[in-house]
Parts: structure tokens; C-alpha cells; sequence
């Protein structure tokens, strides 16, 4: 009867652990429910801090632009400069660098930095918020026996050669889009390798070739159609795509075979007819608001085909791969120029 009475009043130890358990649970809980508080006041400050300078993206969806009433989304395009050359030199460069180049961007940022003037330390805050510029060196030995064919790569210039010794390379990284562009002014010296055939000749040649057994050539036999049937214009025609690789996926096609001797009034044509198609997918499935044009000419490029064609596509949530967070990315560019 005594260890039946110890049994119930003592508690077991699994009861002690989980007893533990739960006062720290409930410890945790009123601690994040304090942090989330006070969280949320300061992203609240923020917001409405962000709310009172609404971003450019919203401001295109509010206020039609006055020459494109068809893209109202876009705002009013204009590449007029407010402050020329000269001006950025002599204020924000103390009349130094009058000859810009890739290879001294590093320094025209270091000199940049060192401005007074109020509108350049503005502008340069902006390029500093977006780009991050690095300027690193490389050196190298060349021995006698190879020195004579860089002579020859480099035009017998022998500054040039002293630069391969001792080479300067710039690195630009955008902190918004993470992009990476390595420059090195001497690769465009290197040697270019001339093909066996000239460039022309291989081209007609092939379109030639491929002419005697071209599908596009007789579409009407040999290609697919879409669901709504085929759309013709002037000097072109679609064909839906036998593998699709989307639920809309259609080929605008020239009428005209070779892949170089197309006109300006024919490329105008095929791009208007596939805004044409476009928009009757868009008329029937209002939820696919996504247009989307590749184009890919002659074999390097992986085109299946000799003969010119486009891929056009309609997307109902989001553009394939880098434009969609180039897309997204829009915002964050609207709030820097706010900052």
C-alpha cells in the first residue's frame, strides 16, 4: 500500500522532463510574441515611410503614358542628357579624366567619391547603391620563344606587350541583379581563328542544302497547327510547335527560306503576326498576360531548322528564367532612386 501511495504523489521522471519542456515552450512563445511586437512596429514604420513614396512600378500602372496609349504600363521614354560630358568632368572629376575607359572606372569612382559638388555626391551615392567596382592585377612571364607570336597577336606594339606583363582587370558586380562583368581590354587583341570557309559561303551553302527537304518550306504539309487554326499574313505564316514545351507554343514563320536575305518590311511582318496570335490566346485565356519571343538562326544557335523562325509562347504566371526576377527587380530600382 506504501509504494502504491509513492508511485502516485512522486512524479516520474519522463513527467519532470516533459513539465520542463512545456514551461520553456510557453517561456519562448512570450518572448517571440515580444520581438514580433516590436517587429512589426518597425516594419509598419517602414511601410508606411515606403507607402509615402509609392514606387515607379505603380506609378506607370496610375498614369498612361502620353505617346504609347497601347502601353500604358510604360512611362514616357526620353534619352535626352540634363548635364553634358564636360559638366561631369569638371565637377565631379576636378577636370581630370577627359578620356574615359573601361580600364580606369575604378579610379574615376575613387575621384568621384572625393567630389564637394552636391549634385555628384547625389549621383554617385545612386551608382554606388547599384554597383560594386573592383580593380585587381595579374602578371605573367614571357618566354623568348613565344615572345615573337604575341608580337605578332598584339601588331608588333610593344606597349601593348609590356601590358601583358602586367595586366589590369575590372570587375563590375550589380548588388541588385548579382550580374558579374569582367573587363580585360587585351582579350580583344587576342587571335581570332578565320574559318576554313568564309562565313557567306558557308551560310549559302547550307541554305542550299537544307532547301531540298524544308518542312517550313511546305508548311501546309509538313507542319502542326494550332487548335484555332493557322494565322497568315504578307510574308509569313504559324505552325503550332510539334513538342511544345507550353501549353501555348506556337512558330511564326517567313515565307522566305534563306536565313539572311529577309527584308526590314518582312521582319516588321512576322513580328506583328505573332502579336497577332498573341493576343487571340490572350482574348480566349485572360489569365495569360505573359508574351514571350525567342529566336534562334542557324545551327550554332540550336536552331532545328535552316529556314527562319520564332518560338512564341503565352505564360499565365511569370516569364521563364532571368526576366522574372528582372521583373521583380523593377521595385527594388524604383526604391533607390527614392533613397
Amino acid at each position: 500500500m506504501q509504494t502504491f501511495k509513492m508511485q502516485t504523489i512522486l512524479p516520474k521522471k519522463q513527467v519532470i522532463i516533459g513539465a520542463a519542456v512545456v514551461c520553456f515552450l510557453i517561456l519562448s512563445i512570450y518572448i517571440l510574441n515580444n520581438r514580433s511586437s516590436r517587429t512589426e512596429d518597425t516594419y509598419r514604420h517602414s511601410l508606411d515611410s515606403f507607402e509615402s513614396r509609392p514606387s515607379k512600378r505603380h506609378q506607370r500602372l496610375e498614369e498612361p503614358a502620353k505617346d504609347n496609349s497601347d502601353f500604358s504600363v510604360w512611362p514616357e521614354y526620353s534619352n535626352t542628357l540634363k548635364l553634358k560630358h564636360s559638366w561631369y568632368v569638371e565637377n565631379c572629376f576636378d577636370g581630370e579624366f577627359t578620356t574615359m575607359g573601361i580600364s580606369l572606372l575604378k579610379d574615376l569612382e575613387n575621384k568621384w567619391a572625393k567630389s564637394s559638388n552636391e549634385d555628384c555626391k547625389f549621383l554617385y551615392k545612386k551608382f554606388k547603391s547599384i554597383f560594386t567596382i573592383t580593380k585587381r592585377s595579374g602578371g605573367l612571364v614571357i618566354p623568348d620563344t613565344f615572345r615573337f607570336k604575341v608580337m605578332k597577336w598584339l601588331g608588333n606594339n610593344v606597349e601593348l606587350v609590356d601590358e601583358v606583363k602586367h595586366q589590369t582587370i575590372t570587375l563590375i558586380f550589380n548588388e541588385y541583379t548579382h550580374e558579374h562583368t569582367i573587363f580585360n581590354p587585351l582579350r580583344a587583341k587576342r587571335p581570332v581563328v578565320k574559318p576554313d570557309v568564309p562565313e557567306r559561303i558557308y551560310v549559302e551553302k547550307l541554305s542550299q542544302d537544307a532547301a531540298k527537304s524544308c518542312d517550313f518550306c511546305n508548311y501546309k504539309k509538313f507542319t502542326a497547327k494550332d487548335l484555332d487554326g493557322r494565322l497568315t499574313s504578307k510574308s509569313s505564316y504559324t505552325a503550332a510547335n510539334t513538342f511544345k514545351y507550353d501549353a501555348f507554343h506556337e512558330l511564326f514563320i517567313t515565307e522566305r527560306h534563306h536565313p539572311l536575305n529577309w527584308t526590314q518590311p518582312e521582319l516588321v511582318d512576322v513580328f506583328e503576326l505573332a502579336l497577332k496570335w498573341m493576343k487571340r490566346v490572350q482574348s480566349k485565356n485572360k489569365s495569360y498576360t505573359y508574351p514571350v519571343i525567342l529566336w534562334d538562326l542557324l545551327p550554332h544557335a540550336s536552331a532545328s531548322q535552316v529556314h527562319p523562325h520564332l518560338h512564341g509562347n503565352m505564360i499565365n504566371d511569370r516569364y521563364y528564367g532571368r526576366p522574372h526576377p528582372l521583373e521583380q527587380l523593377d521595385d527594388s530600382y524604383a526604391i533607390c532612386s527614392f533613397e
